[in-house]
């Protein structure tokens, strides 16, 4: 979009602000209107077609927050940025959520500022050449790559169907194994970005050397071994996304440089002395809580708040228990185990119901996959699952009441549920019972002895 072709809109009650603004906008090529409050602002967005409206916070009767909702819904194309001198981060997020581009403190930096306006009608460019895809964006209903019927899953559903359609950051934090990798996708794949590439990244595997020239390149000769320029991972996900994994692990330098990304589109390869423009989105993953990251100034605040516009929080497999039985046809049918007709015990899904999932839906397929590989015949039986998923009991085993005792006294109740369990399993076959527990038949009897627990078969 040409320069010429874009028009701006100021609102800024503000003489001198409003006068620097226009100037500095209409030296760069820009069609400039300008108004002193809201309402006027609200008058000039009704009768003429605007590509941003640049807007004050605090103005008297019609604040910016009121131009800003009011422009969003007559004109939801429009790029909205905010200046302020009162923002706080907190307030400043909540602009976004609402529809704001982007937000500045004042005094702020020029050429900040035309690196935002050139990003934001980029953007406004792309999604005008993206018309007729909300048609296609509607007809996916469902996320058949996501397998469960839970309500918690239904929620978030809900929620990666209104965000797909958009061009938001997101963060999605969940415990590892929950599936976030395929929640990006899935996104991605809905969005209109869809025909581009999707690049993930996982940010804690690269050390912090390799990872700044992985994601923004670099030059030839920038460092012993530059060789070659390199395009970094930013350059290659133009015009589609980028899902940064495991985002809590990134230094600190490395959270600067994406921090301006995330402000401006713009960035450097290492060795360069010109910026680069790109027009990106970023998915971001975690399986810490970064706002406790924050408080423990391990992760930088403006950063968090750039990246949590729209967050989804993916809950573990443990309060998602009803979907265990889709999830374990799936991964029947996924390792093709379903056409030799493999079938999984009542008494088998009933045991995984009982375990916690430490490691989540990845835990679950290998479980799976291992068992079935264990089992002579064509049915998984409950012998087969690993001895921590045979004898699990939420109450009692690995439930919270455990961690609130004292190591020996928690150490006692679990070694003798453990046998008690054991013994029923195996019809109090004590030979069977030490195999499976990897221990000798004296080992069993002396604990047996020491928790005066009856092995007589009953």
């Amino acid at each position: 979009m040409m320069k010429k072709q874009s028009n701006i809109l100021i609102v800024e009650d503000d003489v001198s602000m409003r006068e620097f603004l226009s100037d500095l906008l209409t030296s760069e090529g820009y069609k400039v209107d300008w108004s002193i409050h809201g309402a006027d602002a609200k008058k000039k967005v009704e009768r003429k077609s605007y590509d941003i409206v640049i807007t004050d916070v605090v103005m008297p009767e019609v604040d910016g927050v009121e131009v800003l909702r009011y422009v969003k819904e007559k004109s939801p194309d429009t790029s909205v940025i905010v200046i302020t001198g009162y923002s706080t981060l907190k307030q400043a997020v909540e602009l976004v959520k609402m529809g704001a581009d982007d937000y500045f403190n004042k005094p702020f930096d020029n050429d900040d500022m035309l690196l935002v306006i050139e990003k934001a009608l980029r953007r406004r460019k792309f999604l005008k050449d993206s018309e007729g895809f909300e048609e296609i964006l509607e007809k996916p209903d469902t996320f058949p790559e996501i397998i469960g019927k839970g309500g918690a899953l239904q929620f978030i559903f809900e929620m990666m169907k209104k965000v797909a359609k958009t061009d938001a950051t997101v963060l999605i934090q969940g415990e590892s194994g929950t599936g976030k990798e395929l929640v990006a996708r899935a996104i991605h794949d809905r969005s209109p970005r869809s025909s581009h590439a999707l690049i993930p990244v996982n940010c804690g595997a690269i050390p912090e050397t390799l990872l700044e020239s992985e994601l923004f390149g670099h030059e030839k000769g920038a460092f012993t071994g530059a060789i070659v320029r390199k395009h970094g991972l930013f350059e290659i996900a133009n015009d589609g996304t980028i899902f940064l994994d495991e985002i809590g692990e990134m230094s600190f330098f490395l959270q600067v440089k994406l921090l301006r990304i995330l402000e401006t589109g713009a960035f450097r390869r290492i060795g360069d002395t010109k910026d680069l423009s790109v027009n990106v989105r970023v998915i971001a993953a975690t399986n810490r809580v970064l706002k406790s990251a924050v408080k423990k100034k391990e992760f930088r605040e403006d950063l968090y708040y750039r990246l949590n516009v729209f967050p989804i929080d993916l809950p573990p497999l443990r309060e998602r228990k009803e979907d265990i039985p889709l999830l374990v046809e799936w991964f029947l049918k996924k390792h093709k185990l379903t056409e030799k007709n493999v079938r999984v015990s009542d008494d088998v899904l009933e045991a995984l119901s009982k375990y916690s999932w430490p490691g989540n839906i990845r835990e679950l397929e290998n479980v799976i996959e291992r068992a079935a590989i264990l089992s002579p015949g064509k049915d998984i039986e409950v012998d087969y699952l690993p001895v921590e998923v045979r004898y699990s009991d939420d109450s009692t085993l690995y439930g919270g009441e455990t961690y609130d005792k004292p190591f020996k006294q928690a150490k006692a109740e679990f070694e003798k549920t453990y046998l008690k369990k054991l013994l029923e399993k195996t019809s109090y076959d004590i030979a069977k019972a030490s195999k499976i527990a990897g221990v000798t038949r004296a080992y069993v009897y002396e604990m047996l002895k020491k928790y005066n627990i009856d092995y007589k078969k009953k």
